[in-house]
């Protein structure tokens, strides 16, 4: 029957269907307390998705993972290094038979980090901050252009990948489906951080105030703390 053989073909091509599941990467915060505890259950939860995606997807059998340099053991040893949480979820799917792919080249990755550290400066020049825009830009699309070309090279028919990296819209080659994984947890680990970043910009805002009242004899220390208190925030220039 001619839907019969429609279907059979449907799901042949869907077992040759590349797929990759996609998640972020969270990077440690030593010194910052109740972090760890946040950033760990984000890491088990990603876990469990994962674990549900290959239920019907099938196992994960690489991992690439953005930012770091050298694959297999020695990409391992790097990763440990850098992110002990990411190590410790990476390291699950190795144990189960996955293995770390080669993905970053170190030249590219350098130097879009070069060039955003660049404009990080904030140079006041029109012409500076458009030359350093236009290098940029430049970084940033050659080193895409080798992560999508390093994904494909490494992908087989049917392959199963998992994808850490920093920003969700990482680009993939037209025939790999994309899944991400973003549990409930993720979110509530973002708005902790920005909720410890304002509390410690008001502290900081605070400790100013204090500061230029005492210099001019404390005479307006309770007008600083009502000003505080009424949400405006102060950033070093």
């Amino acid at each position: 029957m001619p839907s019969t053989v429609t279907g059979g073909k449907d799901s042949a091509e869907r077992l040759l269907q590349r797929k990759a599941l996609i998640v972020r990467i969270v990077q440690p915060i030593p010194g910052l307390q109740g972090y760890e505890e946040k950033a760990s259950a984000y890491w088990q939860a990603a876990r469990q998705h994962v674990n549900r995606q290959e239920a019907s997807l099938g196992h994960v059998v690489r991992v690439f993972a953005e930012g770091v340099m050298g694959h297999g053991e020695d990409g391992m040893v790097a990763l440990r290094q850098a992110n002990p949480g990411m190590h410790r979820y990476v390291k699950s799917f190795t144990d189960a038979g996955a293995t770390l792919a080669p993905f970053e080249e170190a030249e590219l990755l350098q130097e879009t980090v070069d060039w955003t550290q660049c404009l990080n400066i904030q140079p006041r020049s029109e012409k500076v901050r458009n030359l350093l825009f236009e290098q940029y830009s430049a970084a940033i699309q050659a080193r895409s252009t080798h992560l999508e070309a390093a994904l494909d090279a490494s992908m087989g028919a049917g392959e199963v990948a998992l994808i850490m990296v920093s920003s969700d819209n990482i680009p993939l080659p037209s025939d790999i489906e994309r899944y991400l994984i973003s549990p409930p947890e993720l979110d509530q680990l973002d708005r902790w951080l920005r909720e410890q970043l304002a509390k410690a910009q008001q502290e900081l805002m605070q400790a100013a105030q204090a500061e230029a009242d005492a210099a001019r004899g404390g005479t307006n220390t309770g007008a600083g703390q009502n000003q505080a208190a009424s949400g405006g925030l102060w950033t070093p220039p």
